[in-house]
């Protein structure tokens, strides 16, 4: 449970202790939805393990509302930019211990600073340009849908061919944490059926996408991940 929650313009800090100085950091990217519940739920966790949160705000110091993937020319914040928030904010609070968290884009955001932290929990984060940094990664945990036709499980497999990783696929589409979700969106672009040389020196703007993606809650996997995540953090 939380003590304290303090709001700042570029992310918001929770402690489940006020008085204590240098407890262990957690470093959260959000999704392209922006943060959420499904956000602070996990930072509730993480606080009942004694660690104290960030959730990196990407979207309201941009005047960002979400991000809606129907073209890559027009990504912002980008995984760069979000990269750079993650070293902004986390380099504001000094622990001894710095971990990440990631949920889809904030996951592949975490994936380029992860050499920098302790150790770090993505969820379905995209994985078709993997980049340098992204194969300098350490300590990794990924957990995704099989049945995922926005990032696919696919290219978690073959990330791991490059990274040591204990990758966990579980039942579900893209958005298996968030109760809110079951639809087809039509005009998002898809990750899916892309293989990019490794590591991937180019730009994501000139490769032929299709569209049309899933997203879908499924509890199952949603509770295995919560189980997962707070074994992580001990």
């Amino acid at each position: 449970m939380f003590d304290k929650i303090t709001s700042h313009y570029d992310h918001i800090h929770f402690t489940p202790d006020r008085f204590a100085k240098k407890l262990p950091l957690l470093v959260m990217s959000h999704g392209s939805g922006g943060i959420s519940d499904i956000d602070t739920d996990f930072a509730k966790i993480a606080c009942a393990n004694g660690y104290q949160v960030v959730i990196v705000d990407h979207f309201t110091k941009r005047g960002v509302k979400s991000q809606i993937w129907h073209d890559v020319d027009n990504i912002y914040p980008n995984f760069d930019d979000r990269a750079s928030d993650i070293y902004t904010v986390s380099a504001k609070y000094d622990a001894n211990k710095k971990i990440l968290f990631g949920i889809s884009a904030g996951g592949t955001a975490c994936l380029i600073c992860s050499a920098d932290f302790d150790k770090t929990f993505l969820v379905y984060p995209a994985l078709v340009g993997i980049t340098q940094p992204m194969l300098e990664a350490h300590k990794l945990t990924i957990v995704t849908g099989k049945d995922d036709d926005w990032t696919p499980a696919s290219q978690a497999h073959r990330y791991a061919k490059y990274v040591d990783l204990d990758l966990h696929i579980v039942d579900g589409f893209h958005g298996f944490l968030n109760p809110r979700e079951d639809r087809f969106i039509e005009n998002v672009l898809s990750l899916r059926d892309i293989e990019l040389p490794i590591p991937f020196l180019g730009t994501l703007e000139k490769i032929n996408y299709q569209k049309g993606v899933t997203t879908k809650y499924n509890k199952k996997s949603r509770e295995i991940t919560e189980k997962m995540f707070t074994l992580w953090l001990s």
